[in-house]
Formats: C-alpha cells, sequence, structure tokens
C-alpha cells in the first residue's frame, strides 16, 4: 500500500520542467486572467515543492508533510501571482525564494 506522499506523487506525475518558449507564452496568458494558464504553470512546478519539503523537513510523519505541502502550495500561487519577470529559469530562482520564506514560517512554528 502506498503512502500519501507516494499517492500524491504519483497523481502530480512527471510534469515537464518550465521551458523559456512555453513559459513565457503561458505566463502571459496567466497575467491576463487565464487560470488555466496559472494551473499549468503550477502543475509543472508541484514535484520541484514536494521535492523542497522533503527535503526540508526529512523527519516529519506523512500527515504533517501533506499540511506543510498546502501551504507551499499556497506559496508557489503567490509565487506566480508575484513574479515580475518572463524567464522560466529567473521563476525558479522567484519560486524557491517565496518557497524559503514559507518554509521558514513553517519551521518556527512548528
Amino acid at each position: 500500500m502506498q503512502s500519501p506522499i507516494q499517492v500524491y506523487r504519483s497523481a502530480i506525475g512527471n510534469q515537464p520542467i518550465c521551458t523559456d518558449p512555453w513559459f513565457a507564452e503561458v505566463l502571459s496568458r496567466s497575467r491576463s486572467g487565464d487560470e488555466e494558464a496559472q494551473r499549468e504553470i503550477s502543475g509543472r512546478c508541484l514535484t520541484r515543492v514536494l521535492d523542497t519539503v522533503e527535503r526540508r523537513f526529512p523527519n516529519r510523519d506523512e500527515q504533517e508533510l501533506l499540511d506543510i505541502i498546502q501551504d507551499a502550495n499556497a506559496a508557489l500561487l503567490r509565487a506566480i501571482e508575484s513574479f515580475p519577470g518572463s524567464s522560466a529559469d529567473q521563476f525558479l530562482t522567484h519560486l524557491d525564494h517565496e518557497l524559503g520564506q514559507e518554509l521558514d514560517t513553517l519551521a518556527v512554528d512548528g
């Protein structure tokens, strides 16, 4: 039987990484209010978020990790909305910064 984290990892699948030509087009749609575009960007980043959470909180139980992932996903959405640039690499750096801030808060609170 799979753990909840394994089920989540299976559900998010193996999304391709963000690449500049794809990212610029989808980011433009997202900034125009296209919610599907925002979902596309976040979908491609969910594995990165999960990996970051697991690395940062290696000794947390499964339920705690799922709660932390939920908070980290909110940080992902904020990162999409607040990103001022257009490059995929710059966005991933921005995302890492936003995740770091969110996870720092959770580490202090938890």
